[in-house]
């Protein structure tokens, strides 16, 4: 019974996984086909810079004692965070003179992405430190999927944040926060800022005066929207788009990073990199 029982349970998570993979998978698609590129992502930001943020700022039911970031923070003049890469939108971590780069594309809300930096976090940065590679975080908000969710941008715009006061540590120790405390995908709770500030409590030193008023005002908002079409427009080697999260690849090769029932091992993340090189 008890074996009946675990083959039950690793079907369903083969199920969830590649439920969440298909959602992932069309929800690209449909923004590709949509056209939600270089110019609409921008036209988006500059001329209904307010519509995202304005539609979750109304709300309604549960969650109109929701605090949200102003609803034109998306027309501030975009401020980049210190300590982001030279590129404007990228988070480094390792010896920026190494020449082989891993480039991590994770979305604060996806529950996928907690799974691989819980599982295999520790052994991207363990890699790094001993100079396999350097790594580049890349963020992606798409699971902002309809007019009225903004939790994937105001997260990212949290992030921002600490790495503009913290730096690399508090950013990564805030993004394990946000990980270990992430809403179910339906309910967009990353929007309220009061949540995402509770959360920021758990990392020691991280909620000053400043940092919470550059979450509350949406500082970094637009930077989150120019991250999020960064991501919209990112290919592999072979010219693909990155399409979902989490995907993982070492100088643009793609890395089998997930299985049918989750991330794969720590140990079998360093042999897919040893592969790869």
């Amino acid at each position: 019974m008890s074996s009946r029982n675990s083959w039950q349970n690793k079907q369903s998570a083969r199920e969830r996984l590649k439920a969440e993979r298909d959602r992932q998978a069309r929800r690209s698609k449909l923004r590709r086909r949509l056209g939600i590129g270089a110019v609409a992502v921008a036209a988006v930001a500059a001329a209904a810079a307010g519509v995202v943020f304005a539609s979750s700022a109304s709300g309604s039911g549960e969650h109109d004692d929701w605090a949200r970031v102003p609803t034109d923070a998306a027309a501030k003049p975009l401020k980049t965070p210190r300590n982001v890469a030279a590129d404007g939108v990228t988070v480094p971590y390792g010896d920026p003179h190494n020449g082989k780069v891993l480039a991590v594309y994770e979305d604060p809300r996806c529950p996928i992405c907690r799974m691989f930096e819980q599982t295999d976090g520790d052994e991207v940065r363990k890699l790094a430190d001993q100079g396999k590679y350097r790594v580049e975080y890349h963020s992606a908000t798409f699971l902002d999927r309809t007019e009225d969710e903004s939790g994937s941008k105001t997260a990212l715009a949290a992030l921002g944040a600490a790495l503009d006061q913290g730096g690399l540590p508090k950013y990564l120790a805030y993004k394990k926060v946000l990980f270990e405390n992430q809403p179910d995908e339906q309910t967009d709770r990353f929007a309220d800022t009061d949540y995402l500030l509770d959360l920021a409590g758990k990392v020691p030193g991280l909620k000053t005066p400043t940092f919470e008023r550059e979450v509350r005002d949406g500082t970094f908002v637009p930077w989150a929207v120019k991250t999020g079409k960064a991501f919209n427009d990112a290919k592999d080697r072979d010219g693909k788009p990155i399409g979902g999260t989490p995907s993982v690849l070492l100088n643009g090769a793609r890395l089998n990073v997930l299985t049918q029932t989750g991330p794969v091992s720590p140990k079998d993340f360093t042999a897919e990199v040893e592969r790869a090189h």
